[in-house]
């Protein structure tokens, strides 16, 4: 009898026990809402609001910075191409990072002054290229790889996916159902389209982006089977990541800025996107990369495939 490998194994639990959940919060969302949720008054949904989309934010700035330096290098044009263009993204990723941090405690009340944008940016870009330049990379070209499946699922799930569904979804949040600003609107299940709801974050409930930001952090493992020539540790590392996104789904619950089915099919939407890109794209990354694995790849960077 065949033996069935670790992430099959973990396929065959999270699908059918993400898809069951959503089943039973489309009964019981608005319940399961009424009560636990507690905007301003639960520490932990406080914490998942501020700091939830921190991680894997700066875990894809760390990306950049592994794409900066390990770029292709066959000729100068080509060097100086893609290290402009990582540089940007670095950039990009460090000023976003440093704007959750400067704007989100603004809805607690507390406003901070706006060139700690800039304050925060510098120390994420700063961060970043220490710990990229700090780690010697064993296989550069699964590093490499494993930072540009990192970017690719930022960018086309975190960033594309999650702006094109909330809109169209048009679902509202609970928070904004119970608040006096609610002007006639009623809960909607998680099913039901209302692509003529406001374009307004009030109407931004489906699906959780910060769930799926923080999904990404299963990215974490890539880079560990790319810095480790063993999986000891592999299978904790996982457990971890799983119970991070647990925390980060749960808190957005409790902080009556989501329902569980929010959470839950943003989850579902990360993982299956995340799992796509780690079966087909990074193992064709890999390849392509194979015939650059020597000494004078992880001075020089990679040549073109």
């Amino acid at each position: 009898m065949k033996k069935i490998g670790p992430r099959n194994l973990e396929r065959m639990i999270v699908y059918p026990l993400a898809l069951i959940l959503l089943g039973v919060f489309s009964f019981y969302d608005l319940p399961i809402s009424e009560s636990v949720a507690d905007r301003y008054g639960d520490v932990l949904g406080i914490i998942g609001s501020l700091y939830g989309e921190q991680p894997f934010t700066f875990l894809t700035a760390v990306g950049a910075a592994f794409l900066f330096r390990y770029r292709p290098r066959r000729t100068k044009a080509q060097s100086l191409a893609l290290g402009i263009l990582f540089a940007l993204c670095l950039a990009g990723l460090s000023l976003y990072g440093g704007y959750m941090l400067q704007h989100y405690p603004e809805d607690y009340g507390v406003e901070l002054p706006f060139y700690l944008i800039f304050v925060f940016a510098i120390v994420y870009a700063l961060l970043a290229l220490l710990i990229a330049y700090s780690l010697k990379a064993k296989d550069p070209g699964k590093v490499f790889s494993a930072s540009l499946v990192n970017a690719v699922f930022f960018i086309a799930v975190v960033i594309v996916l999650m702006n094109v569904l909330k809109p169209i979804w048009g679902r509202p949040r609970y928070r904004f159902l119970i608040s006096e600003e609610n002007e006639g609107y009623s809960f909607m299940p998680w099913y039901a389209i209302s692509i003529a709801n406001p374009k307004d974050d009030s109407f931004y409930s489906f699906p959780s982006g910060h769930t799926m930001n923080a999904t990404g952090i299963l990215c974490l493992s890539l880079y560990y089977r790319a810095f480790r020539s063993r999986d000891v540790g592999y299978f904790y590392l996982r457990m971890a990541c799983f119970a991070y996104i647990v925390i980060v789904a749960v808190s957005r619950v409790y902080n009556a800025a989501h329902f569980a089915s929010d959470v839950t099919a943003g989850f579902l939407l990360a993982y299956l996107s995340l799992d796509l890109l780690e079966s087909l794209l990074y193992p064709w990354l890999c390849k392509r990369f194979d015939a650059a694995r020597n000494g004078k790849a992880i001075e020089e960077g990679f040549p073109s495939a």
